[in-house]
């Protein structure tokens, strides 16, 4: 009895207090296209600490499906020290850090942490089969300035192929913009020398995201122009480094939805130095002189 006890307890109290995950989205994606392009997203979620190095492998039948791109285009790794790429047999090895630690995206409108990817993916498949994508000899390290192993749980994506898969289509049913997210500003000394960033994730749970787009204006409300947003990722370094302009992020997914984010001036400018206000205060005493002068000539 007392040695069942001591192996309970050693089982329980050995057990991570932490476990990242790593997984494949979309989750729920079971049938995919036979002959057409189509991406899957690799998905770091931290669970409850600071995580700042993954590494690991991921493989897939090749009899069945071709790789055609690997995109790390607004990962959450900004340092490659394995850059993703497929080695002699086959297999995406990647490695990575993360430089401050990445402890997921607060959804401030849910309270709710979101993960963060790490790498987009895109395959052709060539015959009709049910196949799996896999994650293998992964790691995960806490940012806790010991490179101590997290506990990782690794979810890996069964699907079919089958012709009578139409993502084209699915994509134009797709009528919900991206889901609501909050831009952060950051400054970091392994990033940009040190100057400010904004950096900016979300998800698309119908036909993923396409793109996103930033702008930059010291004018409240200021009317935008479609040809004024610049396309970028995440990181994106910021023009204004005085942090006096509202700073405006639009995420477009597949479909053609958008959901546009904004931030607030860090340091906004005193109401003295902005030329709106100046402008406002012209016409209010042209306004002035112009009726006081009409007065005045009435009552002459």
């Amino acid at each position: 009895m007392k040695k069942l006890i001591l192996i309970i307890f050693f089982l329980f109290f050995s057990l991570p207090v932490f476990a990242a995950s790593l997984y494949f989205y979309p989750l729920n994606q079971k049938v995919f296209p036979l002959g057409r392009e189509f991406s899957v997203q690799l998905m770091l979620h931290p669970v409850s600490e600071d995580v700042n190095a993954v590494e690991g492998k991921i493989t897939f039948d090749k009899n069945i499906l071709e790789l055609k791109r690997i995109s790390e285009g607004n990962s959450i790794v900004p340092f490659f020290t394995e850059k993703p790429a497929l080695n002699e047999k086959g297999e995406i090895v990647f490695a990575g850090i993360i430089p401050g630690g990445f402890s997921g995206f607060k959804n401030f409108l849910t309270s709710k942490v979101e993960p963060g990817k790490i790498l987009d993916l895109t395959f052709i498949a060539r015959k009709e089969s049910v196949t799996s994508i896999e994650i293998k000899d992964a790691t995960v390290l806490l940012n806790d300035g010991k490179g101590t192993k997290a506990g990782l749980s690794l979810s890996n994506l069964t699907f079919s192929i089958s012709k009578t898969a139409t993502s084209e289509e699915e994509k134009l049913e797709d009528k919900d913009a991206p889901e609501s997210f909050t831009p952060e500003l950051g400054q970091n000394q392994n990033m940009f020398d040190n100057k400010w960033f904004v950096a900016f994730v979300t998800q698309d749970k119908g036909s993923g995201i396409d793109s996103y787009y930033v702008y930059e204006s010291r004018m409240w409300g200021a009317g935008i122009k479609e040809n004024e947003w610049i396309k970028t990722e995440s990181p994106y370094l910021l023009n204004d480094q005085e942090l006096h302009s509202y700073i405006y992020v639009k995420a477009k997914d597949l479909a053609g939805n958008e959901r546009i984010a904004s931030l607030a001036p860090k340091y906004p400018i005193p109401f003295y130095q902005n030329y709106l206000f100046w402008g406002i205060m012209i016409l209010i005493a042209l306004g002035v002189i112009y009726f006081t002068f009409k007065k005045f000539k009435k009552e002459k």
